[in-house]
C-alpha cells in the first residue's frame, strides 16, 4: 500500500515569488467577480508578467488587499494589478507596493489570448517562450504632464531591467508593447514573440534547417533535393522588406567572430487590451488624486479637498491612537484581575490548610 498524498491547497509551486533581490514582481489578482472572459484575461495577463508572477494563485473570498500587502514585503513583490468590475465593464489598477502610486485604467476593449489564437491562420504554439522575462517598449509617451511620466515609470518598472552588456539574444523571446494614442486618450498594449530567421536560404536548404527528419527516398543524394528546390529562393524576411534585416554577431567555438543577416518578425501572442487613464492616487489605492480625466477641479477646489482629506487622515490618526491606548488599558485590567484572582486562590489554600491542621489538633486532644 503506498503512501496517502496530501494535496496542498491553496499554496504557488511557481518560482516566480522569491526573496527580494532587487527584480521587481508582481501579482496579478482580482478583486471582485470578473466573469468569464474577465477571468481569462486576468490569467493571460499573469502569463505575460510570467516568470516572475505567481502563477497558480488562488484568491479566497476572505482575503483583503491587507492580506497581501502583509506577504508583499516577504515574497518581494513590487507590484500590484489589481483587476475589478463595475456596471461600466473592467477596470485595471496598477499600483506600486506599499506607498503607491496607483493608476486606475479603464479597459475599453480586449482580446484573451485565445481570441488572438483563433484570428490567426498559423498560431503559435507556447512551449519555452514564458522562462525568461519580455523586453518592455514604449512609444509615444513623451508627451509633457505628471500623468504621462507616472504611466511611463509605472509600465517599465513592473518588468525587470537588461544589461546590454550581458543580456543574451537566446534569452529574448517576447516583447511586450504599450502605445499611447494621443487621438482618444487611450493607452494599448500588445504581447508578441520575437523570431530570428536567415535572409537569403533557399526553400531547400530552409527544409533541411527546420525540419527533424527528411524523406530523401525519391532523390539520389542531398544535391539533388537541393537543387530541385532551389526555385523559391526569397524568405519570408525577404519579402518584409530590408528595414526588419539585422546584423547579428555570433562567436564560434575557435574565437573568430563571424556575422549574419537574419530577419526579425513579430507573432502576437495576445492578451490585447486598450485601456483609458481614469485617474491617479498618490499612496497605494488610496490617498491624494495627483491626476483625474472626468473631473477637473479648480485650485481652490483642490485645496478645500486637500484639507478636508487632511482632517480626515487626523481623526484617523486620533481613533488609532485611542484604539492603541483602550488596548494597553485592557492589557493591564486583565493583568490586574488575574493577579487578585492567583491572591485570592492562594489565600483560600491557605485558609483550607489550617482547617484541616486545627480539625487534626482537636481529634488528638480528644483521643
Amino acid at each position: 500500500m503506498g503512501k496517502n498524498k496530501i494535496k496542498k491547497r491553496g499554496q504557488d509551486t511557481s518560482t516566480g515569488i522569491g526573496p527580494n533581490d532587487g527584480i521587481p514582481r508582481t501579482l496579478v489578482i482580482n478583486r471582485s467577480q470578473l466573469g468569464r472572459s474577465g477571468t481569462q484575461l486576468m490569467l493571460d495577463v499573469r502569463r505575460v508578467m510570467e516568470p516572475y508572477t505567481a502563477t497558480k494563485l488562488r484568491v479566497r473570498k476572505k482575503n483583503v488587499l491587507k492580506d497581501f500587502v502583509q506577504v508583499a514585503g516577504t515574497l518581494g513583490v513590487t507590484h500590484f494589478l489589481l483587476f475589478t468590475r463595475s456596471e461600466l465593464g473592467l477596470n485595471l489598477r496598477m499600483s506600486r507596493v506599499p506607498r503607491g502610486p496607483t493608476l486606475t485604467f479603464r479597459i475599453e476593449e480586449f482580446c484573451t489570448m485565445h481570441d488572438v489564437a483563433f484570428g490567426q491562420k498559423k498560431p503559435r504554439s507556447l512551449a519555452d517562450q514564458f522562462l525568461n522575462p519580455p523586453l518592455v517598449v514604449l512609444n509615444n509617451f513623451n508627451k509633457p504632464g505628471l500623468h504621462m511620466t507616472l504611466m511611463s515609470k509605472i509600465f517599465q518598472n513592473m518588468f525587470p531591467a537588461l544589461n546590454v552588456k550581458t543580456v543574451s539574444l537566446r534569452d529574448i523571446h517576447r516583447v511586450v508593447l504599450f502605445h499611447y494614442n494621443s487621438t482618444d486618450d487611450t493607452v494599448e498594449f500588445r504581447h508578441y514573440e520575437i523570431t530570428v530567421r536567415p535572409v537569403g536560404l533557399s526553400k531547400g536548404v530552409k527544409q533541411v534547417l527546420h525540419s527533424h527528419s527528411l524523406d530523401l527516398s525519391n532523390y539520389q543524394d542531398v544535391s539533388e533535393f537541393l537543387l530541385q528546390n532551389a526555385a523559391g529562393y526569397e524568405s519570408d524576411g525577404d519579402v518584409m522588406g530590408a528595414e526588419s534585416h539585422v546584423t547579428v554577431s555570433k562567436v564560434s567555438r575557435s574565437g573568430k567572430e563571424r556575422s549574419s543577416k537574419s530577419s526579425v518578425r513579430l507573432f502576437e501572442l495576445g492578451p490585447r487590451m486598450n485601456m483609458h487613464l481614469l485617474k491617479i492616487e498618490e499612496g497605494m489605492c488610496e490617498g491624494k488624486v495627483l491626476h483625474h480625466s472626468l473631473i477637473s477641479l479648480s485650485h481652490k477646489e483642490l485645496q478645500e479637498k486637500e484639507r478636508l482629506r487632511q482632517i480626515k487622515l487626523t481623526q484617523k490618526a486620533r481613533r488609532r491612537q485611542q484604539q492603541e491606548a483602550n488596548i494597553e488599558r485592557k492589557k493591564e485590567e486583565k493583568e490586574q484581575h488575574k493577579q487578585r484572582s492567583l491572591k485570592g486562590m492562594r489565600a483560600k489554600r491557605a485558609a483550607e490548610a489550617g482547617e484541616d491542621i486545627t480539625g487534626t489538633d482537636a481529634d488528638a486532644d480528644a483521643d
